[in-house]
C-alpha cells in the first residue's frame, strides 16, 4: 500500500499533464504606444470572435491582435457610447458587448455597430437605479444584472 501511495504522489507532483510547460508563454503589452486610448485599463473582455476589449478611463478599445479601434462618446452621434470612463465589461450569450460607464449602461451590437444606452430616469421605476455601473452579470436565464453606485 505504501508503494501505491508513493507512486501516486510522484505522479501528482511530476506529471507534465497536470503541470503544463510554461516556458513557451509570451506576453504582449498593449499601451498608448500601440494605439490604446489610455494606459489606465479598468476592465478587460475577450469576445466570441476573439477580440480583446479594454475599458479605460478614456474610451472603449477593441484590439484584434494588431491594431486598436477606439470607441468614444460623440455628442453628435446618439449611437456612440454614453461616456468615455468604462467601469465594467461583459459579453453576453447572444454576442452583445455590455459596458458599464460612469454615465450609464451601454450595449454594443457588433452586427449593427451601434450602442444602446440605459440611463437613470427618475420618472421610470424600471430604469437603472444609478448611472454609475460597477459590475455586469448574465444569469442562466439570460437576464442581465448590473451593480450600480
Amino acid at each position: 500500500m505504501k508503494f501505491l501511495e508513493t507512486v501516486f504522489v510522484v505522479l501528482i507532483f511530476y506529471s507534465p499533464f497536470l503541470y503544463p510547460q510554461t516556458k513557451d508563454l509570451q506576453f504582449e503589452h498593449v499601451t498608448v504606444e500601440n494605439g490604446l486610448s489610455n494606459n489606465n485599463v479598468q476592465c478587460i473582455l475577450q469576445d466570441k470572435q476573439g477580440f480583446m476589449w479594454f475599458g479605460t478611463s478614456d474610451g472603449l478599445n477593441r484590439w484584434d491582435g494588431y491594431t486598436v479601434k477606439i470607441f468614444t462618446k460623440d455628442a453628435n452621434d446618439s449611437n456612440s457610447i454614453s461616456d468615455n470612463y468604462i467601469t465594467a465589461l461583459h459579453g453576453d450569450s447572444s454576442g452583445l458587448i455590455w459596458m458599464g460607464t460612469s454615465e450609464g449602461l451601454n450595449n454594443y451590437n457588433p452586427k449593427t455597430k451601434k450602442f444602446t444606452h440605459y440611463l437613470l430616469d427618475q420618472d421610470n421605476p424600471n430604469s437603472i437605479s444609478n448611472n454609475y455601473v460597477y459590475v455586469i452579470f448574465e444569469d442562466s436565464s439570460r437576464n442581465i444584472w448590473i451593480g450600480t453606485g
